[in-house]
């Protein structure tokens, strides 16, 4: 009796311990506190922990970005007067659906978050404290925050089908898009040529190439406890 009790009950049982590295459809995982090379501080390289090995990195030191120390170790902040950014080692491309997480804190709006610094109009960047610019294979799409401001938070960006939706702080925004095309990363910080450069921090970073319910609650738990 108590072995069929267990066999009906263990379906309801909620999975614990969930990692970005349990889905098979991750692309890259640049993990708060986690595979940080540097130098004074200095980041010249943030390990990919999915197993694609699409590193984030800057041989250049004085594109370098500042890691933080104490309690804010693992917070890597980016200064835009230095135009400090890092490239993936590989190029990243994404068809179809998707799902993008970000853990950051925007200082200054109006600038770059996510680009491609080889091809041309291919970013994802804040327009002020309420807009989100997100242009792709000659799509321009802009998305209008019906709740919260940008600014110190978590944000994520899933497509489904074609269509493009943005949560901001765990809150799934009304402004939604729909638009096929091929989206190109290869880039945090600045957009083609080493331009429009982003100014705050960045605690982590999540890619995938699935979006479903589940994920994007399992994305936006994740993000919001660091």
């Amino acid at each position: 009796m108590l072995c069929q009790r267990l066999g009906l009950s263990l379906p309801t049982l909620k999975k614990l311990g969930w990692s970005p590295a349990d889905n098979e459809y991750l692309v890259a995982w640049y993990r708060y506190r986690t595979g940080i090379s540097e130098a004074v501080n200095k980041v010249s390289r943030w390990a990919d922990q999915s197993s694609n090995n699409n590193h984030l990195i800057q041989a250049t030191v004085l594109e370098q970005p500042t890691n933080g120390t104490g309690d804010n170790y693992g917070t890597i902040d980016f200064d835009d007067i230095r135009v400090e950014n890092l490239d993936t080692t590989a190029q990243i491309t994404l068809t179809a659906d998707f799902t993008l997480g970000i853990r950051l804190n925007i200082t200054t709006t109006g600038r770059t978050i996510l680009a491609d610094n080889t091809t041309a109009n291919e970013f994802l960047k804040s327009v002020n404290s309420t807009n989100l610019r997100f242009k792709f294979d000659g799509n321009d799409l802009t998305f209008t925050l019906n709740d919260g401001t940008l600014g110190d938070g978590y944000l994520v960006v899933t497509r489904t089908s074609n269509e493009i939706e943005i949560w901001w702080d765990g809150v799934l925004q009304t402004d939604t898009e729909t638009q096929a095309g091929t989206i190109l990363i290869d880039n945090v910080g600045v957009r083609k040529t080493d331009s429009n450069p982003y100014d705050g921090t960045i605690k982590e970073i999540q890619i995938y190439r699935e979006a479903t319910t589940e994920l994007t609650a399992d994305v936006i738990n994740r993000l919001k406890n660091l």
